[in-house]
């Protein structure tokens, strides 16, 4: 059970990395009022990005009858690989997780083990499919791209109070894929995403993501301060990430070594 949570904290905080400080507000020109031309104008300010690094994340998993706190860093690739590193509050390395577009590797320190998975039997512990490419966009703080436009339901009806933000709209994914759909809100004046929900048909298929603060890296606004709250087993489950020392970089690879003491497990 210890090892699904680590999987299950390790690949949630995969999906991370968005919020808005309000000091840091810097007005988007141009802003457009109409859902139609609010995905592509979002889009061209996504951040383009080869490789990506967060220092320090500060997490918190809370469930009904548990509540938790670890420590980590990530690097990333695009299209290609995420590297977590999570530690005790003690700053010992529990685990590293390695993601990337079809499996799974994780670094079990306290019990030197390896375990290797897919994102199919990864879902059977969670309550979403898991997507790297989607979670790659949440991670930067980018909006999916190739989504397909769908009749929106009524945002009064969805998400009561707006603050400074715009409704994005309702998207499928692209034709062929199964990628979960998303809608959400954008911030206006920072043109990066408020709250966003991803979702399959069924209910139960569902999760939020809430972006509460952004922070400047470079010239670009990065996630600060996340929060994503998903069902399991008809009972809530939050995780609130903190997201500090954020840089882009230009490295072309990232690997985990096994050591050879470990025993290697395949899932």
């Amino acid at each position: 059970m210890k090892t699904k949570i680590i999987l299950l904290v390790g690949f949630l905080i995969t999906l991370s990395f968005c919020g808005p400080r309000r000091e840091l507000i810097t007005a988007a020109p141009d802003m457009p009022e109409s859902p139609k031309r609010i995905y592509p104008f979002i889009l061209k300010r996504n951040i383009s990005y080869q490789s990506l690094t967060v220092k320090n994340i500060k997490i918190d998993f809370s469930t009904p009858n548990n509540d938790s706190r670890l420590y980590g860093s990530l690097k990333m690739i695009k299209d290609s690989a995420v590297l977590i590193s999570l530690r005790s509050p003690l700053g010992i390395e529990i685990s590293r997780l390695l993601y990337t577009q079809d499996s799974v590797k994780m670094l079990d320190r306290r019990n030197k083990k390896a375990y290797f998975t897919n994102y199919a039997r990864l879902s059977e512990i969670a309550p979403l499919d898991f997507n790297f490419k989607m979670w790659q966009a949440i991670f930067s703080g980018n909006i999916p791209k190739n989504y397909r436009k769908t009749r929106m339901p009524e945002p009064q009806s969805i998400r009561d109070s707006l603050h400074n933000e715009i409704y994005l709209g309702t998207y499928n994914a692209p034709k062929d894929v199964d990628y979960m759909n998303f809608y959400g809100w954008v911030y206006k004046d920072l043109a990066r995403p408020s709250y966003i929900v991803f979702y399959k048909d069924e209910k139960n298929k569902k999760y939020t993501v809430e972006y509460l603060k952004y922070q400047k890296a470079a010239t670009h606004n990065f996630p600060k301060e996340v929060k994503i709250v998903f069902n399991q087993y008809n009972q809530t489950h939050k995780l609130n990430l903190q997201l500090n020392g954020i840089s882009l970089g230009e490295y072309k690879d990232i690997h985990i070594d096994v050591p050879s003491s470990y025993k290697t497990i395949y899932h």
